[in-house]
């Protein structure tokens, strides 16, 4: 008999995704606008045509500097062929002079952003790659502040009252009616304040309340795993779904992973003497290679989170793709690997020193099903099933 996955969870790219009794919230990182020249100084910032990034410095610290952009609104962009763009206040090209004396005045700064840029095009790669460091330790103590998100509304903010000068002690008629706006937002605030901390504290006690019962029953637990998972910050789209067996000593995860195609394939580095970032394409053997760890990393960091999170003496994982069935020529979910770790197998892992971990072998320690070339060429295999167990 096949598994019956009750729960199913899609975990985004940059967005990370909070489950609470009051409902669902989401956030995601936002990329800064492109810095300016203008008015008040001469200041750098590198991006992607269309958005900016957040570095941002002064730049105009030389006296030729602000002769030749004075007052002149200007972006610096990074255009397809990962070259500095220059634009003045219109958006039309900056004079061939302007860009040159940009370039020559305040090259150490467009240098450092250039730096900051690149580690940006290349967080994505390192991401992938390293999503496994973040496996938390087994036995690390979970408080209900790691999984419930902060309370949501903001704190009200102590209003700006109206300053009273000697002026107002003249006129009184003046003076009464500052102290009664002050007095009037003094009391309007407090009440806020009150009403705030009021909801924030119920706010956390029901979140105390659902973490002291999360092992209650299967339901609860399910949904606290639910919780947990949906919480964690993810590289690229990956769709998990999960079920406790009926005497909850084991948790079964089935995940569709990401496919090679969605994976980085280009490197970045700052090429200093061009004032542009320069890429490389990774090959096609080392793109399997990092597909390969890639999967096997997202196995490894769900195992750790669902041990940590429930009391399970078992984990058993399994990944599949979609692929081209040649025995069909039709699209079909194809496992890559399925494997079964007892948590005392689990706890002889050294996870103080997880740079040092070969994911594809420490994956042969466990009961693995797995059918793969050392260059990341996989072939479907049968997962384990839930009448294995």
């Amino acid at each position: 008999m096949g598994l019956r996955f009750r729960r199913s969870i899609k975990l985004a790219p940059g967005l990370r995704v909070n489950l609470s009794r009051s409902g669902v919230s989401l956030s995601a990182g936002v990329r800064g606008a492109s810095v300016t020249v203008g008015k008040r100084g001469t200041y750098a910032n590198v991006g992607l045509p269309g958005s900016g990034i957040s570095y941002r410095k002064r730049l105009d610290k030389r006296s030729a500097s602000p002769t030749v952009i004075k007052d002149k609104l200007v972006q610096c962009l990074i255009d397809d062929n990962l070259q500095l763009k220059f634009f003045d206040e219109v958006g039309e090209p900056l004079p061939e002079r302007l860009i040159k004396q940009a370039k020559k005045y305040n090259r150490a700064e467009l240098i450092e952003g250039l730096k900051q840029e690149c580690d940006k095009k290349n967080q994505p790669m390192e991401a992938i790659l390293n999503l496994h460091l973040d496996t938390p330790m087994p036995g690390k103590p979970m408080d209900w502040t790691d999984v419930y998100p902060a309370f949501p509304d903001e704190e009200p903010g102590v209003p700006e009252y109206e300053t009273i000068g000697w002026l107002d002690y003249l006129l009184f008629w003046q003076y009464r009616q500052k102290s009664l706006n002050n007095q009037t937002m003094k009391s309007s605030f407090e009440a806020s304040l009150e009403q705030w901390q009021q909801n924030r504290a119920q706010y956390e006690e029901e979140c105390r309340k659902d973490w002291s019962l999360r092992y209650e029953t299967p339901e609860q637990t399910e949904a606290f795993l639910e919780k947990v998972i949906a919480g964690l910050e993810w590289p690229e789209e990956t769709q998990v779904s999960f079920s406790l067996s009926d005497d909850g000593k084991t948790c079964w995860l089935d995940t569709d992973l990401p496919e090679i195609e969605d994976l980085p394939t280009d490197t970045f580095r700052v090429v200093e003497r061009g004032l542009k970032l320069g890429s490389t394409t990774l090959s096609a053997t080392q793109q399997r290679k990092n597909y390969m760890n890639h999967i096997h990393a997202i196995g490894f960091r769900l195992i750790g989170e669902v041990f940590r999170a429930i009391p399970v003496d078992r984990v058993v994982f399994s990944g599949y793709s979609q692929r081209v069935s040649p025995a069909t020529a039709h699209v079909e979910d194809q496992y890559l690997y399925s494997v079964k770790v007892q948590r005392s197998q689990w706890q002889q892992l050294n996870f103080s020193n997880l740079e040092a971990l070969s994911l594809t072998e420490v994956m042969e320690t466990f009961e693995l099903k797995r059918n793969m070339t050392k260059t990341g060429i996989f072939r479907g295999i049968e997962p384990f099933m839930e009448t294995a167990a």
